[in-house]
């Protein structure tokens, strides 16, 4: 039995053998070495800021059973359930308390560790205030400003009063 620390810097097939001089070499043995994991994407790829657990489905090469993920945030560290694993995509249920930066890493049994995918968490709208604060009642559509963040593109506004919804 010995050791020897090769660095295996290309995924692929090698070949061992061992010789002592003056004595016949021994057997080739063959053996894989697999690629780290590569994250590629997520989707959504740019999620939003909840409390409540959500799916992020991982694509990308090198994954296999029982990887695990790190996920750092810039708020306290979400612990991540990965679920689905196959080569090329997993999902992982993660609570993304605050918007910001985050990085996910992936790790092969064994040690494979994989790149660092930067994402951004997009914040939660949320509504500060409205301008005029009291607006008057008045048969004609009339401007309210909505003061808050987290406001993006795509954002749907609703608005509901005492006889129910508001055209807005």
């Amino acid at each position: 039995r010995g050791q020897v620390r090769p660095t295996l810097v290309t995924a692929g097939a090698y070949e061992i053998q061992a010789t002592v001089p003056s004595v016949s070499p021994s057997n080739v043995f063959t053996f894989q070495v697999q690629p780290p994991p590569e994250i590629l994407s997520i989707s959504p790829a740019s999620p939003f800021s909840a409390s409540a657990v959500q799916t992020l489905q991982v694509a990308g090469t090198g994954f296999v059973p029982r990887l695990t993920v790190a996920l750092t945030s810039p708020s306290s560290a979400p612990v991540p359930v990965v679920r689905n694993v196959t080569a090329s995509t997993f999902d992982v249920d993660v609570t993304l308390p605050a918007g910001g930066a985050y990085r996910l890493q992936a790790t092969n049994p064994g040690g494979g560790v994989g790149n660092a995918f930067a994402f951004t968490v997009q914040a939660s709208p949320s509504i500060a205030s409205i301008l005029p604060a009291s607006p008057p009642a008045n048969p004609n559509a009339q401007a309210v400003q909505v003061i808050g963040g987290g406001f993006g593109a795509s954002s749907v506004v609703t608005l509901t009063g005492p006889a129910g919804p508001v055209p807005v």
